[in-house]
């Protein structure tokens, strides 16, 4: 399982009429949202043939593209029985199981500061590369581009504005 941190740094003022118990679950909707709309948007498109250039992924070495074109375009199995997908064409994707493991599962924890969206994938994804010249997965999968975190941050400022909202459609006064 990997743990997808989600880093983007937002400040929100309590307003004063506001129990902090309310701040706090409307903070933590908003996050939980935040962390949703990247799984569900954003990830898929590190999975793309443009992604390399998107997310600044390393470029890989010339021998394994090569391999990794030839038996992408030649439709045959590659040693070991698996066949490439994508023509080969695409940085994070061999087979394909590991776009696949990544986004069919998740488990969102979602907290008043930030959000966590946790995922199956394999081993070699939490570990550090194992030599200096391979690229680290972990780091390109959880890349987020500058325009995604706006649209993440417009997302969690609409949960939290519905939020309030909804706290002050709530409190109304018996006279």
């Amino acid at each position: 399982m990997v743990g997808v941190p989600i880093r983007i740094t937002t400040t929100y003022e309590q307003p004063p009429d506001m129990s902090k118990r309310f701040f706090k679950k409307a903070m933590r909707a908003g996050h939980e949202a935040m962390a949703r709309m990247w799984h569900k948007l954003f990830l898929p498109l590190h999975f793309r043939r443009n992604a390399r250039n998107r997310y600044d992924h390393q470029a890989r070495k010339p021998k394994y593209v090569k391999k990794k074109r030839f038996f992408g375009k030649a439709g045959r199995p590659a040693p070991g029985g698996v066949r490439v997908r994508h023509g080969g064409e695409v940085d994070n994707v061999w087979s394909g199981d590991l776009e696949r493991n990544m986004r069919e599962w998740v488990t969102v924890r979602a907290f008043p500061t930030r959000a966590t969206a946790t995922m199956h994938g394999p081993r070699y994804i939490s570990m550090r590369p194992y030599n200096s010249g391979h690229p680290d997965k972990a780091a390109e999968l959880t890349d987020v581009s500058a325009d995604e975190k706006v649209q993440l941050t417009a997302e969690l400022d609409r949960v939290v504005t519905r939020e309030f909202a909804a706290y002050k459609k709530r409190k109304t006064v018996r006279t």
